[in-house]
């Protein structure tokens, strides 16, 4: 009798287990916020405020240890949303016994702004973390992306959505979630018991796809990587690259390995035999990275569709991780094509419209005399019709020499005297809305002012970089001079263009040099000298001898 009444324990525990399993599987939800959400049911619609309080129900769950390190009680959030406390479920029994009164949770019992951020977090899950499941965490950040009370509770506590979305990555491959059992089947019940003849020949041929796929995409982001280190030496890129890489591996995980390798085939793959005329052919190194950019892309592309018959979430992923690649592959594509008109540019100049015309021609004929490679028209004072008439007048002089001409922050006057590019702040208009108006075979500078910055600049798809203020200058006020740490940091990590630009003289240039940076702009150096030609010269004799050191 004791056999049997352990054997009936043991299959009523099976039975609750298999009929969690169906649940989360049906709702995509880790055991512990399937607690959260069922006892915030049990009392009416499913609110925000009752799910935080909720959520400081499961002591050992990532949201509430969180919370928690905010200094968030239960009895404070009951206090500020005006909600009572209430006892924790007794076990997990009890709760089976709800799930048979059919209490468990439904889309419907979210209140509709609820329900909305909840969409939202299950969009947003498995870009943040490996895991197709949404956790307790995953509650707790759409819980910050509402517009109500409890939202506004949790940003006056610091939490907001920017800093869980950090949080949840940083743990995503360290850890994971609470309670999470081992993985079911990735096809659904229904489907699963599919055994025809057919749909096993199916599964094994979409299981080969996504393991040669996979195998291309991986060997193929780690060709870009060599180049991307060991051709342009580029740190900022070989960063992005890197973490391209582990994103893609990542999401590798989250199919199933042992069937991946069951169905593999490289014997009777007849791929393998079959070869492009021009497959073993590879004049340069930028007609390696062309290639494997296609390898990689290609591959995605079959992993993401293939990968929605198996895992949906699998196949966004890769979704993800392909457009990824198109960003990377345009600032390193971009920067090859038009660096080359910058490659020999040294020493730019800026100048405003001066107070006559004659002032001005004589002033830009000096500048290109003296050797200046850019010269740029910055003028915020003068209305639209004196800048454009300066600027026709600039580009009249400059053609036909080896001084490019750029234009401060307007794009629509560089398009209008065809000058070769426009010069862009912070505040102004993006990069690639400066592009759209002036054309792809123009030049684009930013300015900026921290390697965060410079960074976006370089993925923005800026042809160069000013970096500065280095130091105070007679020109322009600045609040802060990131100074030579900058430089020192744009000339290490930054493969693009960068001119220093603030303050620099002829005294002074040598320190710029010195921090790694070898292009500098000045302005006040030149246009209230003496003699602006002279003081040109000499630049450009400091940027000759450092250049033959």
């Amino acid at each position: 009798m004791g056999r049997v009444c352990l054997l009936l324990d043991f299959a009523n525990s099976l039975s609750f287990l298999l009929f969690l399993y169906f649940i989360k599987m049906r709702l995509d939800l880790t055991y512990g916020a399937y607690r959260v959400l069922t006892e915030s049911a049990r009392e009416s619609a499913i609110n925000s405020a009752r799910v935080l309080l909720h959520l400081l129900d499961e002591p050992e769950c990532r949201a509430a240890c969180w919370l928690l390190e905010y200094g968030i009680s239960p009895e404070r959030v009951a206090a500020a949303l005006e909600i009572p406390l209430t006892e924790k479920p007794a076990d997990a029994f009890d709760m089976y016994r709800c799930f048979l009164e059919e209490e468990f949770v439904t889309v419907g019992a979210f209140t509709p702004s609820l329900g909305e951020s909840i969409e939202a977090a299950k969009q947003r899950c498995c870009r943040m973390s490996p895991q197709s499941s949404l956790a307790t965490e995953h509650l707790l950040f759409a819980l910050t992306l509402g517009n109500d009370e409890t939202s506004r509770f949790l940003k006056a506590h610091n939490i907001d959505a920017a800093t869980l979305y950090h949080r949840i990555t940083a743990v995503s491959e360290r850890t994971f979630p609470e309670e999470t059992l081992p993985p079911l089947p990735l096809t659904n019940f229904a489907e699963s018991h599919d055994s025809s003849p057919e749909s096993t020949t199916s599964d094994a041929a979409v299981y080969r796809i996504l393991d040669a796929a996979a195998n291309r995409a991986v060997e193929g982001i780690r060709v870009i990587e060599d180049y991307v280190r060991f051709v342009r030496n580029d740190g900022f890129l070989s960063q992005k690259t890197k973490n391209l890489r582990h994103e893609l591996v990542t999401a590798l995980k989250r199919l199933p390995e042992q069937r991946l390798l069951t169905f593999r085939n490289t014997e009777g793959d007849i791929g393998t035999a079959i070869s492009g005329k021009n497959e073993y052919r590879r004049r340069t190194a930028a007609d390696v990275l062309r290639a494997n950019f296609s390898r990689f892309q290609e591959s995605l592309r079959s992993l993401e569709e293939f990968g929605k018959v198996v895992q949906p979430d699998f196949a966004r992923a890769a979704e993800g991780i392909r457009y990824q690649s198109y960003t990377l592959e345009k600032a390193l594509f971009h920067g090859m094509t038009f660096n080359k008109r910058l490659e020999t540019a040294r020493l730019y100049v800026l100048i405003d419209a001066r107070n006559s015309v004659a002032e001005f021609q004589r002033l830009v004929e000096t500048i290109i005399a003296g050797g200046a490679d850019i010269l740029q028209l910055r003028e915020k004072k003068v209305c639209d019709r004196v800048l454009w008439e300066r600027a026709k007048l600039a580009r009249q002089l400059t053609a036909g020499t080896d001084t490019l001409l750029i234009i401060n922050d307007r794009p629509d006057i560089a398009k209008l005297v065809f000058a070769d590019g426009v010069h862009l702040g912070q505040e102004e208009i993006p990069v690639s809305e400066a592009r759209t108006l002036i054309g792809p075979d123009k030049i684009i500078g930013l300015s900026t002012h921290s390697l965060a910055q410079a960074q976006e600049a370089l993925l923005q798809g800026a042809d160069y970089i000013g970096v500065g203020p280095v130091f105070p200058s007679r020109t322009k006020l600045f609040d802060a001079f990131p100074g030579l740490k900058l430089l020192q940091e744009a000339a290490s990590e930054i493969m693009l263009p960068a001119f220093a630009i603030g303050g620099i003289t002829p005294e002074n240039c040598g320190r710029v040099l010195a921090a790694g940076i070898k292009r500098f702009a000045v302005q006040s150096a030149v246009t209230e000298s003496d003699d602006p030609e002279a003081v040109l010269r000499l630049l450009k004799q400091k940027i000759a001898f450092d250049a033959g050191m």
